[in-house]
């Protein structure tokens, strides 16, 4: 259930069509209530207040009803997403990058001796989880705590590779034993939340549950790296969109940022962008090859719906992996950790940054690549970034 604005109105709402009160012994989160199951076997309905959003299993009636209420926006289905990226190994060849160091950072602006490092910044990645045991980062993590599961009979300990991957792009050490540094903001401070399971799957309910433990923990950045399909002229996805306009809406609040998703095949065909980044007041983000063309499968705007926003490094990236090792991977989603690690290090510069000055600023100082419809504003850089005024024609929707 989407609901027209957040807020205790919607647990009233709730409680009464679903005929449940609030579940005893639950201990939940501040700003969501947890209410008693129907049944045994049933999930039971949860209300995320301050996102303005709940999820519940519900029967044709209780859809009826719910859609007859004013205060309710949208009923919609609990929708499957992916994680999507690829193994391929690409040459950097022609980009320049001082020794020990990503063609990555060097692209973005982060040199060898950039200034900042993310320090006093809490970054959310909502992915498959993380390697517990990896030596770069597993020591950063405790779990239930800095790291938690939202996938059912999961724990957060990654058995899939693409969320260790992302958390080591956003945060990995300056001094990598994989003799290359490919963390943006070594010094953030990293949320995990397990919202896909080692399959690389998960549901809307698991997600949205991940974001609100995310918010709550403080993230100013999240990093949502999965994909469900879109075609164009199709709708976006309305509960993200809710969640993410409400944080946006906040102060300080809360910058999320989505994969644009891998299906294209250029010069074949294009796809359009994939949700929940088709969204408007998610930032979109797109892959960049290192020859600073648009990589052959990132999703392109085909329609009024899904934008473009920025774009990042997104085809041979190299980072941690499951198993205590490093694998180099392709994809939209591991351009969206970039762009993470990057507002980590503009919000270390200027913390006071609102979330939509923060959008303002990344693509204030992104460098312009080429068609709009592909890289949104330009590669996302870091270099000087917060000290630039966003553009006052730079608006957020």
């Amino acid at each position: 259930m989407v609901f027209h604005a957040p807020g205790e109105r919607g647990l009233s709402l709730m409680s009464r069509i679903l005929g449940v009160g609030e579940a005893r012994g639950v201990c939940a989160r501040s700003g969501t209530t947890v209410l008693r199951a129907r049944s045994p076997d049933a999930p039971p309905p949860r209300v995320y207040e301050r996102l303005g959003v709940a999820v519940a299993d519900l029967d044709d009636d209780q859809i009826r009803r719910l859609r007859a209420e004013e205060q309710v926006f949208a009923v919609v289905a609990n929708e499957r997403c992916f994680a999507r990226a690829s193994t391929a190994v690409t040459s950097a060849a022609g980009v320049s990058a001082a020794p020990g160091h990503s063609w990555c950072l060097e692209m973005m602006g982060i040199g060898a001796g950039h200034r900042f490092t993310g320090r006093g910044v809490t970054v959310a990645v909502l992915d498959t989880g993380v390697d517990l045991d990896h030596p770069e980062l597993g020591t950063r993590f405790k779990e239930d705590s800095n790291a938690a599961s939202f996938v059912p009979n999961e724990r957060v300990q990654d058995g899939h590779g693409h969320g260790t991957h992302c958390v080591g792009v956003v945060g990995g050490p300056v001094g990598s034993c994989s003799g290359t540094r490919y963390g943006v903001a070594p010094g953030v401070r990293l949320l995990v939340g397990k919202v896909l399971s080692d399959a690389g799957s998960g549901f809307t309910d698991w997600i949205l549950d991940g974001i609100d433990w995310a918010v709550e923990k403080g993230a100013r950045v999240i990093a949502l790296s999965c994909v469900s399909s879109r075609a164009p002229g199709q709708p976006h996805a309305v509960a993200y969109e809710r969640v993410a306009a409400t944080l946006l809406r906040e102060s300080p609040g809360v910058l999320l940022a989505a994969a644009a998703g891998n299906a294209s095949a250029r010069p074949w065909y294009t796809r359009a962008v994939d949700n929940p980044a088709a969204c408007p007041s998610l930032m979109a983000i797109a892959a960049v090859h290192p020859a600073r063309r648009i990589a052959s499968f990132s999703g392109r705007q085909m329609d009024e719906i899904g934008e473009v926003n920025l774009s990042a490094p997104g085809v041979g990236v190299h980072s941690a992996w499951t198993g205590g090792g490093f694998r180099t991977l392709s994809g939209t989603s591991v351009a969206v950790p970039h762009v993470a690690g990057v507002a980590a290090l503009y919000l270390e510069e200027r913390p006071n940054l609102s979330a939509r000055e923060l959008w303002q600023a990344l693509q204030a100082r992104a460098q312009p690549l080429g068609d709009a419809c592909d890289f949104g504003r330009g590669l996302v850089q870091a270099g000087a970034s917060a000290e630039r005024t966003p553009d006052s024609g730079t608006t957020v929707r």
